[in-house]
């Protein structure tokens, strides 16, 4: 098996997200892909990051979104290289 190529992020970057199951749990969501049995637990703002990538808006137009919502930095490039590594992307 090889290594894949570390993702490259930058503002300008869109993603498409594979089929992900979104299940509102207590506090948290828990957000994964059915087909590989893989899921994560992530809280509301990460659901919200989520669901802006999903509608198309790039990883800057996401940042920025969020930190206006609730009021500080949210590190939306390196959440989304951790999606890749999950196969989220």
């Amino acid at each position: 098996m090889t290594e894949r190529e570390p993702a490259r992020v930058t503002d300008a970057t869109r993603v498409e997200l594979c089929p992900l199951s979104m299940r509102e749990e207590d506090d948290r969501w828990v957000v994964g892909r059915v087909d590989l049995g893989e899921f994560i637990s992530v809280p509301p703002v990460a659901h919200r990051v989520l669901t802006l990538l999903n509608e198309g808006h790039t990883v800057g137009e996401v940042a920025r979104l969020v930190r206006d919502e609730v009021g500080e930095d949210v590190a939306v490039d390196r959440f989304v290289i951790a999606l890749d590594e999950l196969h989220f992307v």
